[in-house]
């Protein structure tokens, strides 16, 4: 990444500040909210600890809608506390990271084993998502896919890890000046660039989500 496309993704995330309307702005603000009180209540109903709730859903998530991500985590939950074999669940993410629940479930201990876990050496974008659902009130991390890099101008990037680090220190910053938690604005972020790129026809292999169904 040379300086000019740096100053290029900072001036893009100034841009789609501008753009974000009440309803983008409300969404981000109870985006990570609602995500952590549904695991709460996986963790309550199935007795597992809520650490270990929101790593199953955040390995769960990659390429994978957020309804289905629910429910996926919710019926690998069902299984442990059931005691059925957990290989037998189908979810609809890579089997690597089906193998990470299964580890999640039967191995971790605290929440710094479960953070990596979920991370594995690359997978900061899973780990922030694992951070902003389980600390949703204080946690500085943000989830930054393919999306948000597209909308940035970045797409054309492998997300390797000075890259995405550049990206959160950006959206931390403007978050700073505008009010937000981070992730508070990268979800609201998030819906802005979606719908953009719905109405404007944005070429990508991300299918088109439905409202109840954002991934982010």
């Amino acid at each position: 990444m040379d300086k000019e496309r740096y100053i290029l993704a900072q001036r893009k995330i100034d841009a789609w500040c501008l753009m974000l309307e009440a309803r983008y702005q409300a969404h981000g603000r109870m985006w990570y909210q609602n995500a952590h009180t549904f695991a709460k209540e996986l963790a309550k109903m199935y007795d597992i600890s809520l650490e270990k709730v929101c790593g199953i859903i955040a390995v769960l998530s990659p390429q994978n809608r957020w309804g289905t991500n629910k429910r996926d985590a919710e019926a690998m939950c069902k299984a442990y506390a059931a005691k059925i074999d957990l290989k037998r669940i189908v979810v609809a993410t890579y089997p690597q990271q089906k193998a990470k629940a299964i580890a999640i479930l039967n191995d971790a201990a605290d929440y710094d084993d479960i953070a990596d876990m979920v991370a594995g050496p690359r997978g900061l974008k899973t780990r922030a998502f694992f951070d902003n659902i389980h600390r949703p009130n204080t946690s500085q991390a943000v989830t930054i896919d393919r999306w948000m890099l597209r909308g940035f101008g970045l797409g054309q990037f492998v997300i390797y890890p000075a890259l995405y680090r550049f990206v959160e220190k950006a959206l931390q910053d403007k978050a700073r000046t505008l009010g937000y938690r981070p992730h508070e604005l990268q979800a609201a972020m998030w819906v802005c660039i979606q719908e953009t790129a719905n109405r404007e026809n944005w070429d990508d292999s991300r299918p088109t989500y439905k409202a109840d169904e954002l991934p982010f």
